[in-house]
Formats: C-alpha cells, structure tokens, sequence
C-alpha cells in the first residue's frame, strides 16, 4: 500500500496533503520559540531549511503529512501526523500534531484533526495502535489526546532537553479497539 495523504473532512476542518506551497507558513511557526518547545524541536532555518526537510518527509515510505484547513477561508492553521508507520506490524509510533497559528490554539481545531486522523489510521490503514510522546507541561496536547482516547502508559524521567533544562515525557497510546468503543 502507498502511503499519502488525501483529503479528509471534518464540520469546521478538513485534512489535505501537506505540501512545499505551505513551507512559509511552516517556516513561521518552527521560529516560535513556545511553539518549538511544545513538539521538543529546538533547530530555526530559513524556509530553505523547511522546505529541504518537508521534501525529506514527503518521500519517506513511513510517513504521512497532513495540513490542517480552516473550511470557512481555506486557510492553514497547521499539521498532523503519522511517522514511523510500520503497516506490517498495523504500528505507527509517532502521532502528532501542530496548531501554529496561536490566534486558533483552543478553539477546538486540534481535537477534530486528531479525530479525523485517528478515523483515517484505523479505518484506512487498518492500524492496531497509535503511540505518542509529549512534554508532561504540554496541557493543550495533552487534553486533545485524553479527550481522543488515548491512554497515558508511561513516564520517561528527564528524557528531553527544552529551554535548556532536562523535562519528563508521558508516553501515550490508543488501541483499535479503544478507538472503535469510542465511536
């Protein structure tokens, strides 16, 4: 199976391939300073930099970019995950997700993504579990994924560096039929 995005739509929200024409936007967000300490990224580059990276990310056989759209105006709000995609093992053990325009942060927007992503990964893919890291100070993704279904396993004690200060990461999961009991 060829893995690609397609478009996926919600009520106030569609999915849509992420592509090279959203790297300004892209680019932006991954200068945010809050933003990048949030998805425990710590480079800055010029839209070159992004868009050599988003290149990278588009052609991996085990990953799968989508940008999230406000339906109202069309406009990129930012992007959902799935890496580390292993359709053998019906594994993917990198979900996640980015609301870079702040003025959108909770409005509701990341929690629909996440749903209609979750739809796509269990539905389409035929996938048995979903894994995520996060930050333990990460309280907005943290509320999406509870709220989502997904199930904290575990704590991995000062295993990442933001702001220059080691910080604990909750290691969540969702099973397939966690998800299907929710629907």
């Amino acid at each position: 199976m060829e893995l690609k995005a397609k478009a996926l739509h919600g009520n106030n929200i569609s999915l849509r391939p992420l592509g090279i024409a959203d790297v300004k936007s892209i680019a932006r967000w991954h200068d945010d300073k809050e933003i990048m300490t949030m998805i425990s990224l710590t480079r800055t580059g010029s839209e070159e930099y992004w868009s050599m990276w988003l290149e990278k990310k588009l052609q991996s056989p085990s990953v799968i970019y989508f940008g999230i759209v406000r339906k109202s105006d069309d406009v990129l709000i930012g992007y959902t995950h799935l890496e580390e995609l292993y359709l053998s093992q019906k594994i993917c053990r990198d979900v996640g997700i980015l609301i870079g325009e702040k003025e959108e942060w909770s409005k509701g927007y990341g929690t629909k993504a996440m749903e209609l992503l979750l739809g796509f990964s269990f539905e389409e893919l035929g996938l048995h579990r979903l894994e995520l890291m996060t930050f333990v100070f990460n309280r907005r993704g943290i509320r999406v994924w509870e709220k989502c279904g997904f199930k904290r396993e575990g704590v991995m004690r000062k295993a990442r560096l933001a702001n220059g200060e080691w910080h604990d990461l909750y290691f969540y999961a969702l099973l397939e039929d966690e998800y299907r009991r929710r629907k």
